[in-house]
């Protein structure tokens, strides 16, 4: 459950901070406020912590199934 978790929060932070067509879409759809570079620069921020979150579950799922195969 961890590294799938972990895996989730990785591709959705990196999908988020680098996929400028999301929200394009997200604009459409959910009549959400036009980005700008602000807005940017903080969802950059917020998917960094996601990604970072993400690898660190993956780490521990890793050594979790390390130590109880062992």
């Amino acid at each position: 459950m961890l590294l799938e978790g972990g895996i989730g929060l990785t591709v959705g932070g990196a999908s988020a901070s680098y996929y400028p067509l999301g929200s394009k879409i997200s604009e459409v759809l959910f009549h959400s406020k036009p980005w700008n570079a602000v807005r940017l620069k903080e969802a950059e921020k917020q998917a960094r912590a996601w990604i970072v979150t993400g690898i660190i579950l993956v780490i521990e799922a890793l050594l979790l199934s390390a130590v109880f195969v062992a």
